[in-house]
Formats: structure tokens, sequence, C-alpha cells
């Protein structure tokens, strides 16, 4: 089945979401497309150089023309290999007159060798936006309860956490006192991934009540941020002592190269953390990143009640697992009994949310794994992550192109 053309199933409500997406990105000044179809975009003066190339970026071509740059959480690169720096990578305005894409690829003709790349935009759920549509009302969950996950912190990037949910007072918060890990239910309209990261923090805690979930509030109320942002927020995340790191995002990248500062921050890692992200919603194999790294356990979406690939997941060699992906219900906006009025920018139609939500998205697949892995290190303590996820999809049911549906 087919996600874009003439022949999509997709809604009008569908479409218009998506519509509206498309139209958000083409109006932000600070990125760019990468290629002719705009599935992949870029920030549009950025260059990221891994820190153990940069002498051999010392002498490309220009190179003295490129400017540093500081990354987010306000880390900048130490050169010393040798040094535990948390950001691993390199962050420069390419020469004036140059665009990130051509100075990119003539660094590599030069060296091919040398990682340099555009600083290329992952998505919070990757051109999902006309498949499965905005968040909807939904009736009241319980709260979460017991000691599953207990003992293990859970980072998750995304678009912050509304820490005034009630589910939320004791284990799942913001990763610092910085406004932009707080989620607001601000906009008019909402803007499209408001809430995002609530719903994903609620996702996890509805599995693994017991852990501690640290938000690091990277992408925007669009739900998009740049390979730096989420490769230093990820860092910020190992340096705040998660062992699990839930990535509800990833992009397109010129070239299909994996992006540069995610790959410097992956290759750093711990031995006992584990990565898990979504594996996107375009129904293709082109590969999804950072889903797409060997070392990322890549989860697809399967529809709630079938079992069987949900029409939209991509797919492929690259995704290791999958979990049901279809009208999920998490935490959102608003109380119980106090009702958050927002008007999603697809429909335009004023909505009381009242704490919850139902949402679709391979967005959502990816921290059921997330939540599942915490769960058996609780279990068996001492566990690492990465033995943990090992073995929750060494059983299961093989699902062609999906990986392994693991059991929660």
């Amino acid at each position: 089945m087919s996600s874009s053309g003439g022949g999509s199933p997709w809604t009008p409500e569908q479409a218009r979401q998506y519509e509206v997406v498309v139209e958000h990105h083409l109006r932000d000044d600070a990125i760019e497309p990468s290629d002719p179809a705009a599935l992949a975009y870029h920030r549009r003066d950025e260059i990221i150089v891994h820190k153990r190339d940069l002498d051999r970026f010392a002498d490309a071509p220009r190179a003295a023309e490129c400017t540093r740059r500081a990354a987010a959480f306000g880390y900048a690169v130490d050169d010393a290999v040798e040094s535990r720096s948390p950001v691993p990578f390199a962050l420069y305005a390419p020469p004036p007159g140059v665009g990130p894409i051509e100075y990119a690829n003539e660094l590599r003709a030069a060296d091919p060798g040398l990682r340099a790349a555009a600083n290329h935009v992952m998505f919070a759920m990757p051109y999902a936006h006309a498949s499965v549509g905005p968040p909807r009302l939904a009736d009241a969950i319980p709260t979460p309860e017991g000691d599953a996950g207990a003992g293990v912190v859970i980072g998750v990037v995304d678009t912050g956490v509304w820490t005034s949910h009630p589910w939320f007072e004791e284990r799942v918060g913001p990763l610092s006192s910085l406004a932009v890990d707080q989620e607001l239910p601000e906009g008019d309209p909402l803007p499209a991934e408001a809430g995002h990261g609530t719903f994903v923090a609620g996702l996890i805690h509805r599995i693994a009540p017991g852990a501690r979930v640290v938000v690091a509030g990277t992408l925007n109320p669009w739900g998009y941020a740049s390979d730096a942002d989420v490769a230093a927020a990820i860092a910020a995340l190992v340096w705040a002592n998660a062992k699990v790191i839930n990535l509800s995002l990833g992009g397109y990248t010129d070239g299909d190269l994996g992006p540069v500062a995610l790959a410097s921050v992956l290759e750093t890692l711990p031995p006992d953390v584990a990565v898990v992200a979504s594996a996107g919603n375009k129904w293709s194999n082109r590969p999804v990143w950072p889903a797409a790294f060997s070392g990322v356990l890549a989860v697809g979406a399967l529809e709630e009640t079938a079992g069987q690939p949900a029409a939209w997941t991509n797919y492929g060699q690259w995704v290791d697992a999958c979990a049901p992906g279809v009208d999920l219900a998490s935490a959102f906006f608003g109380h119980y009994g106090r009702a958050s009025r927002l008007t999603p920018a697809a429909t335009q139609r004023p909505l009381d949310f009242q704490g919850f939500a139902t949402w679709s998205g391979t967005s959502f697949a990816a921290p059921q794994l997330t939540g599942a892995i915490a769960v058996e290190m609780s279990r068996s303590p001492g566990t690492s992550a990465r033995v943990a996820a090992a073995k929750l999809l060494s059983t299961g049911r093989v699902v062609r192109a999906l990986g392994t549906e693991f059991a929660l």
C-alpha cells in the first residue's frame, strides 16, 4: 500500500495534516530541502565534522573560511581525541556563498574518508502526518501502578514533557530546568507535534511505571530538530545516567549516509546503554536515521488487533522489532475534569482534551520496546540494557521485514 499518490487511502484530515506540516517546513528559513523530493532536510548554514577527523578537516579545501559554532545544551567540542567530551563532533558554518550539501560533497571528494556532512533534520514522525493524522480525544486511563522497571533511568529525546500531567509527579520529568524541556499546551492552532513527548513518556510509564523517565526537550512543537541537537541531547542523557534511550524521531539524509553527529555520539556510548528508535511511517524500505544504524534498535508498527504490519510503517532488513502502533492511548494535555481546549492544525476544530489522547505511528511503537527493556532489567538486577533487549528479541513472532514482535 502506498502512503502517497492517487491511490492513497488518506482521509481529508490526514492529508491536511501533511499539508500544514510541509507548509510550516517551507516557511522555516533555518532549514531547506536536501533533495528535490523534499524527503530530506538540513540546516541551511551548518555542517558537522566528526571530532576524530578535525585534523583532516583543517587541511580540507576552504576549511579556514569556516566558523566554529556551539552545539545544543551549550556543549562545545573538545579537540583532544582522548577527551571524554560529551559532544564528539564539531559544528561549523560553511564558507560564505556555499551551501552545506555542496560543501560536504566537496570535502568528501577531496578526502573520501573525511566524516563531514550537512546538519540534517530529524522529525518526530517522519512523513507520518498524512497517513496517521493528528491526536484524537481519548477516555481517561487509570494511573499506572507497580514497580516494573524500578531502578532504571530511561532517557527520551523528544518535544519535552508536560510536567503538569497527574501521572508525572514522581517518575517522569524534564532533563533540566531549561525552558525547552517543558511542553506547553499552547498555540492556535496547536502545532502538529505538540504533546508528542508527553505522549511518548506516557507510553513508557504505562509499561514501566517504576522506572525514572527523563525527557530532553529537543524537538520544537512542530516536531523537528537537527542532527547536532539530537546527538547533544543523547550525550546529556547519558551523563544523566540513562541506560535506555528512546528516539521517537528520524529522518532521511542526502545520499542515505548516516548523520555524522548521531554516528559520532553512538560510537561513544557506554556498552551498557541501549538506544531504541522509530522506523518511520512512509511505507518504504529506505533507511531512516538513526533507526538504520546497526547499534540502534529500530521499531516498526503493527495493527493493534490483527498483528499485521500497519499500512504506513517503514520496513526492511534494518528494522529489528515491531509493536502495535495504531490508535494507541496515552498521556496528553489537560486534566481529569479540567479540559484543555486545543485546535489541531489539521482539523481547525476545537477539542477538549482531558489528559489523554489516541495517536498512531512508529513513534509510539518504539517506546513500548523501551519500556519492556527497562522491565526486563528490573526483573534481573545487574542485567544491562543491551542484554535485556537481546533477551526480549530472542523469542517471539518474527514478522517479515519488521523484525521480532516482542512480548510485553
